[in-house]
């Protein structure tokens, strides 16, 4: 019996020490190395490929172009082109603004995330006061004073 569990012990060893020198010599996938891509200070990674990578670099719905290359853009059906903030890859979260920077105009048009795989987070009912908030402008020398009040908690008087 003692004979039987020595061999099961060096079997085990055996197997593992197979093993471990099986995946050291494999070859990591070079798809991660050619897919990586960068515009401007943002790197982009799977899910998310630019238009000018191969398909098998991200999902078919995750594309983004590189405006002017140095602005990673996320462009929605129904919504038009955002700019990228940022991306959690570990979370799983994209950060998108408004390039015309009045978010609360875009969010009284209604943003329509229909067709897309993405869902807003942090998307609630909020009641906005524009004042000096020049619909045509789009300088950034124009002062947008906005005051976003939760209309679940808070009521705005006039």
């Amino acid at each position: 019996m003692a004979s039987t569990l020595a061999q099961m012990a060096l079997f085990k060893i055996f197997l593992f020490t197979v093993l471990s020198m099986v995946f050291l010599w494999i070859q990591p996938s070079t798809s991660a190395g050619i897919c990586r891509e960068s515009c401007g200070d943002q790197w982009v990674r799977f899910p998310f490929r630019l238009n000018s990578q191969p398909d098998r670099c991200g999902y078919t719905r995750f594309n983004l172009s590189c405006k002017n290359q140095s602005k990673a853009m996320l462009s929605l059906p129904f919504a038009g082109e955002f700019p990228v903030e940022d991306v959690d890859y570990f979370y799983q979260r994209i950060w998108i603004n408004d390039p015309d920077h009045c978010t609360p105009r875009r969010l009284l048009n209604g943003l329509n995330l229909s067709d897309t795989p993405f869902e807003p987070q942090y998307l609630e009912s909020y009641a906005f006061l524009l004042e000096r908030c020049n619909i045509g402008a789009t300088s950034r020398s124009n002062v947008f004073h906005v005051l976003a009040v939760k209309c679940s908690w808070w009521w705005l008087f006039r």
